[in-house]
C-alpha cells in the first residue's frame, strides 16, 4: 500500500523550469485559493506545491506553460510527525526588467536582467511646479535581488527609480518606484576657462555628458541649513561626474545654472535652476 507522502507526490505531474537558464529542474503542483495568497488577488498570485527537500532555483523564478513567475517564502505541511508537502507563494513576472545604476542607465551600459512583478500603487504630484500627476509603482522582485535605493529600473521604454524598498512578509523584496518622465539626454556647459592675456578672454572647452533629470519630488537632499532650496521649476540633474557649481548647462534646450551638487552611487546629483 502507497504511504500518504507518496500518494501527495502522484499529483506533481507539471515540468517546470528554471526561468533565467530555460532548464528544468522539478514538478510541482500549482493552486490559487484565495487564502493560500498573503495579500491581494489571485489573479496574479497563486502557490507552488512540491515536496520537501525541493531546491527552489538560486534567482527563484520559475517557469511553466509559457508563464514565469517569481517565488517566495514557503511553508511546510505534515501529519505524524512527518513533513509531506511545502507551498511557495508566487507572483507572476511581467517579464526580464532591466536593474541600473545611474552610471549604467547614463552610460547605456547593460544592467542586470530581472524578473519582477509590477503594480500600480499611486499617483504623486510634483506640488512645487505643476499639477500633473505621475505613477508610483509597486515591483516585486526575488528576496536576493540586489535591490537597492538610487538604483535605476528599464522596463521597455518606462524608465523608474527607485525610492525605497523593503522586504515582504511573503518572501520578496518590494521596491517603490517613481516613473519619469525621460531616458536620457546630453547636457553641455563650458568647462573651467583659462585667461588669454593676448586676446584678453577666457577660454574654455565645452564638455557634453549623458543626463537624466528628476523632479524635486522625486529627488531632494538637504545635508545643511545653507543648502539652497529647491524652487518651483528646479531640477535635480544627474551626469556621470560632477559640475562646478555656478556653472551654466545647457539641457534640453534651456539654459540651466549649477545651484549645488552631491555624489549619488556612481554618478552625481546636480541641484539645477533656470538661468
Amino acid at each position: 500500500m502507497p504511504e500518504l507522502f507518496d500518494v501527495a507526490n502522484h499529483f506533481d505531474d507539471i515540468s517546470i523550469n528554471d526561468a533565467y537558464a530555460a532548464t528544468f529542474v522539478f514538478k510541482g503542483q500549482f493552486s490559487s485559493f484565495e487564502e493560500s495568497s498573503p495579500d491581494g488577488s489571485v489573479a496574479k498570485k497563486r502557490t507552488l506545491s512540491v515536496k520537501p527537500g525541493t531546491v527552489i532555483p538560486a534567482r527563484r523564478a520559475i517557469s511553466f506553460f509559457d508563464e514565469t513567475w517569481i517565488v517566495g517564502d514557503g511553508n511546510t505541511d505534515g501529519i505524524f510527525n512527518r513533513s509531506i508537502r511545502t507551498a511557495y507563494w508566487m507572483k507572476k513576472s511581467v517579464g526580464l526588467l532591466e536593474l541600473l545604476t545611474p552610471s549604467q542607465l547614463l552610460t547605456s551600459a547593460v544592467g542586470l536582467q530581472l524578473h519582477a512583478a509590477v503594480e500600480y500603487l499611486k499617483d504623486t504630484v510634483n506640488t512645487v511646479s505643476d499639477t500633473e500627476y505621475d505613477p508610483f509603482w509597486d515591483v516585486f522582485v526575488a528576496i536576493n535581488e540586489p535591490i537597492v535605493a538610487g538604483k535605476f529600473i528599464r522596463r521597455g521604454t518606462d524608465l523608474y527609480r527607485i525610492r525605497g524598498f523593503h522586504r515582504e512578509s511573503g518572501g520578496f523584496i518590494l521596491a517603490q518606484c517613481d516613473q519619469l518622465d525621460m531616458q536620457s539626454t546630453p547636457v553641455a556647459f563650458q568647462a573651467a576657462s583659462s585667461y588669454d592675456p593676448i586676446t584678453d578672454r577666457y577660454t574654455g572647452t565645452v564638455t557634453t555628458l549623458p543626463a537624466v533629470t528628476l523632479e524635486p519630488s522625486k529627488f531632494y537632499r538637504y545635508h545643511t541649513q545653507t543648502d539652497p532650496k529647491f524652487n518651483a521649476g528646479d531640477q535635480t540633474l544627474v551626469t556621470t561626474q560632477s559640475i562646478e557649481i555656478g556653472t551654466e548647462v545647457l539641457f534640453d534646450s534651456v539654459m540651466w545654472r549649477v545651484l549645488g551638487h552631491q555624489q549619488e552611487h556612481d554618478a552625481w546629483a546636480h541641484h539645477i535652476r533656470r538661468s
